[in-house]
């Protein structure tokens, strides 16, 4: 087998080497040789080796023109000095490696490691979620809210409001999805207003006393993509 790739330059392509033209030449064995351009003929310039010689003869030939200092290297190897594998032959573990046997006695380490992984790693489906850490996630910690003016509201939060004056909720924009949106706010009675901040509500004819602590609940209607509320005392 024989490997010719240009060293030096890139105007050089299409390398073809007659195997038996050049082992005349080199002679059998594993073989390494450079060739070098000065301008007029080729030189081998193989460390021991120099002189002019004719590619012809060494069975090389290749497309393209040479120019000054262009480089190229032909490796030569033999296969009967390598080993070969292919299906059928019998391959034999134990020459491709000497420590077969001590190998395949060794215990995987890792074998504990994996296992827990694969016993405690939370299922992409959530099978394996414990109910106390559904109700570790279902925790939030509410708003407490002292304020007047324009009071902006986050989605799918609990806020308590105590109003130092008259307000107006502002509420979030929702993008579409295909969760559910809403939003709790206990208002502390007073005597200051609130505009709730929408006019689409669940019930009609509702009678709060707004002097006494009352209760919003926001829900996103995904059919008309309004909020509503729920007022409750």
């Amino acid at each position: 087998m024989i490997i010719v790739q240009q060293i030096v330059g890139t105007g050089l392509t299409n390398f073809i080497v007659d195997e038996a033209t050049y082992a005349s030449q080199i002679g059998a064995g594993f073989s390494s040789n450079q060739f070098k351009y000065d301008g007029a003929d080729w030189n081998i310039v193989t460390p021991g080796e120099s002189g002019v010689v004719d590619l012809n003869d060494y069975g090389i030939s290749f497309t393209g023109t040479p120019v000054t200092d262009d480089e190229f290297s032909v490796a030569q190897f033999y296969m009967e000095n390598l080993w070969d594998f292919y299906a059928g032959k019998g391959i034999n573990c134990n020459k491709i490696n000497e420590n077969f046997a001590e190998v395949q006695n060794q215990s995987n380490t890792n074998e504990t490691e994996i296992n827990n992984i694969a016993s405690t790693a939370l299922l992409k489906d959530g099978s394996n979620l414990t109910q106390s850490a559904i109700d570790t996630f279902q925790q939030q910690t509410p708003n407490i809210l002292s304020t007047d003016g324009t009071i902006s509201l986050t989605d799918n939060t609990a806020n308590f409001l105590t109003l130092t004056g008259n307000g107006t909720i502002s509420l979030p924009a929702v993008a579409p999805d295909q969760y559910s949106h809403t939003i709790s706010l206990v208002v502390a009675g007073g005597s200051y207003s609130l505009d709730l901040g929408t006019t689409y509500h669940l019930y009609n004819n509702l009678d709060i006393d707004t002097t006494q602590t009352y209760n919003v609940l926001y829900v996103y209607n995904k059919l008309d993509n309004h909020w509503y509320y729920s007022l409750t005392q």
